[in-house]
């Protein structure tokens, strides 16, 4: 790796950062108050823009043009309204210009049979990081737009890390801010290819990675990680700071705030990463930290709707390349003598096929939760929750105690009420206060003498 910082902070914005022309706006105004020249915006597609390119693609598989006509109206009239009410004079027109050609590219390509998905799929990233540097020249913000196709270069889907450090030398602008697309990269051939779900993310730490960046912002529309899912759970705890193992086992078993992947170019540096909203910038942030400067935290996590499959010698490489093939970190263990892996149930077809004859379902449509906490309260906790479950006639119908978490599988989705009353009986007991009283007086001894019984 290079010694040189080239780059101070890697900020990300999701789709939901930029979903409309004022968010955008906002999205700037956090570039103008935390950013620096020579600094990274990793952006994704505005809103729900991948999901309708997704559709688009499904109407070009199906060979129906009258969708496929219904849904570039769509973008078209979601990307122009974006630039009107963003962007002024030339750069209005040279916007609106250059995505009209490029619609007519792409109903050409169509037509023509030759639409590629990943292709396709790009636009959502490139419209958003045009605009946003565009806007951002407008506030006479120096910034340039740059695709990460020309800076993440794979070979049979490996990275090429070398090379791709030497383009992001090459190509990053010190003297701009730099607004780069997420979620794409290119093959050895010039063809683009996807980083997956949650790619931007990936996209974000592998730049500073490579840029040896100090720091990433993650600006989401979530304030950062919590002790469960703050939507479903109204005491849901926001920490801190959160240790890069939990976070890493939280993502393996489905928590969507931070991707598997997204912790994975961290690994070996100091570079530090911080998860807060982009709705609420007074709002506290999340580290995560390597192991070791913070406390073990405890977790709720649920898991919805996966089946489990018994695998015969199953190597940790394949679990790394299955997961690239169904987009999706599994976690994988053993028990009982056997090696199971979590599996989405959208998924299991595709993962089935790949072990062409080794993998087995042993349970399928499981639903329940997984409680992550520090290894020595792992089984305790996992007993208290099997008997809360029980009370409220809920019966697993498969527990695992793994390092670091327990599993517990069940028939039905748990519901709010349900997951509310585990966490407050096994979360919020954790809740600790580090108290320093100064002072030598006696309102301080008498405060001491007090304590214990109010704690009572």
């Amino acid at each position: 790796r290079v010694g040189i910082n080239m780059v101070n902070q890697v900020h990300k914005f999701g789709g939901s950062s930029l979903s409309s022309a004022d968010r955008f706006k906002s999205v700037a105004n956090i570039i103008l108050t935390h950013a620096q020249a020579g600094d990274c915006m990793v952006v994704s597609a505005a809103g729900k823009t991948t999901d309708t390119l997704v559709k688009l693609w499904q109407s070009f598989q199906q060979q129906d043009t009258q969708a496929i006509a219904d849904i570039i109206l769509l973008i078209s009239n979601h990307q122009s309204s974006l630039i009107e009410q963003l962007l002024i004079a030339n750069a209005k027109h040279e916007a609106l210009n250059i995505l009209a050609t490029e619609l007519s590219i792409i109903t050409q390509q169509a037509k023509q049979d030759i639409l590629t998905e990943a292709w396709l799929l790009a636009h959502g990233e490139l419209w958003s990081a045009r605009l946003l540097s565009a806007y951002l020249g407008q506030l006479n913000v120096s910034a340039c737009a740059l695709d990460a196709r020309q800076l993440f270069i794979l070979d049979a889907g490996q990275l090429q890390h070398a090379n791709n450090q030497q383009q992001c030398l090459k190509a990053i602008d010190t003297s701009k801010i730099n607004v780069v697309t997420g979620f794409i990269a290119a093959n050895l051939q010039h063809e683009t290819v996807t980083l997956g779900r949650n790619g931007s993310d990936y996209s974000a730490t592998l730049l500073a990675r490579y840029c040896n960046a100090k720091k990433v912002s993650i600006w989401t529309d979530t304030q950062g990680v919590f002790s469960t899912d703050p939507r479903k759970v109204a005491n849901a705890i926001k920490y801190a700071r959160v240790c890069r193992e939990q976070a890493n086992l939280l993502a393996r078993l489905g928590n969507p705030v931070l991707h598997a992947k997204t912790l994975s170019p961290l690994k070996d540096t100091d570079t530090e990463l911080v998860v807060r909203s982009s709705y609420d910038l007074q709002g506290s942030h999340t580290e995560i930290v390597k192991l070791g400067m913070s406390k073990q935290k405890r977790f709720l996590t649920t898991v919805n709707n996966v089946d489990l499959l018994i695998v015969d010698d199953l190597s940790e490489g394949e679990v790394a390349h299955v997961s690239q093939l169904i987009q999706h970190s599994l976690h994988h263990f053993e028990h009982e003598g056997e090696i199971y892996l979590l599996v989405p149930a959208s998924a299991t077809h595709q993962v089935a096929n790949y072990f062409a004859g080794r993998a087995n379902i042993s349970e399928s449509n499981l639903n329940g939760v997984a409680i992550i906490a520090p290894d020595q309260e792992v089984a305790p906790l996992g007993k208290q929750s099997e008997a809360l479950l029980q009370t409220q006639s809920i019966q697993p119908r498969f527990t695992h105690y793994g390092e670091g978490y327990t599993l517990l599988l069940t028939d039905q989705v748990l519901e709010s009420d349900v997951l509310s009353l585990l966490h407050d009986k096994l979360i919020n007991k954790a809740q600790e206060i580090a108290l320093i009283i100064a002072g030598l007086g006696n309102v301080g001894a008498e405060f001491m003498r007090q304590l214990p019984a109010q704690l009572a």
